[in-house]
């Protein structure tokens, strides 16, 4: 009984050996990542949208020191305590993907000062490459 050959052809001559394998270069591999995050950035370039909200919160109290928290389209950004006629200011970058203008709300309220608990609210609209600026008095 004859036994089947594994490494040659049915003609009898011998398999070529397999072609080495080509490693690819670290080299290659950073250039095809490059050029990926270059694309990425660029298609976000066209589509993404940013403005800048200041807002500014100011203590109408007189006499008395107040504790104040600053929201952000109601999402709490900061607390804190403000001194009488003092203010503070903060700087909200905002990114966006839709449209070229966003609505955003920033609401202050404060506790404490002889006047009572008192807020402040104000909606804005941002547009694209603009700065806009809110002034809140608690």
């Amino acid at each position: 009984m004859s036994q089947p050959s594994t490494g040659t052809t049915p003609q009898g001559q011998p398999y070529p050996p397999p072609a080495p394998r080509r490693r690819r270069s670290g080299l290659a591999v950073i250039v095809i990542v490059v050029v990926v995050l270059l694309a990425l950035v660029a298609w976000f370039g066209f589509i993404a949208k940013s403005g800048t909200l200041v807002v500014t919160v100011q203590s109408d109290h007189l006499l008395v020191t107040v504790t104040y928290r600053v929201f952000l389209d109601g999402a709490l950004r900061d607390e804190g305590t403000l001194e009488p006629g003092q203010y503070v200011e903060y700087t909200f970058p905002l990114a966006w993907m839709s449209d070229s203008c966003q609505s955003h709300q920033a609401s202050a309220d404060s506790t404490g000062g002889g006047l009572g608990p008192e807020s402040d609210s104000e909606v804005v609209s941002v547009c694209s490459g603009t700065t806009e600026h809110v002034t809140l008095t608690i």
